[in-house]
């Protein structure tokens, strides 16, 4: 459905609720939010939000994946925080 906002534009709405109670919890477990910010150092970041049940968790498992976690990169040269991409 549509929503007006309050500067009388539309924003798209969709209620996941129903998709929602079919979807298996999963968790994954967060990294400590102190060395998050010390591997940023000044570097700039953009938050990409989700709305549905395990879109984090789920997200930070596939970019970890589609960037190869293994490869030595993680905490040097990107970091994935929830739903969050920092490279």
């Amino acid at each position: 459905m549509l929503a007006r906002k309050h500067d009388g534009t539309y924003r798209m709405c969709i209620d996941f609720r129903k998709l929602v109670q079919y979807a298996k919890k999963d968790a994954i477990p967060l990294p400590r939010t102190d060395d998050l910010l010390e591997a940023l150092g000044k570097a700039q970041w953009t938050v990409m939000p989700f709305g549905l049940t395990n879109g984090p968790a789920s997200f930070t498992r596939l970019m970890n994946l589609a960037l190869s976690a293994d490869s030595g990169l993680i905490w040097t040269h990107y970091l994935v925080y929830l739903d969050d991409i920092i490279i």
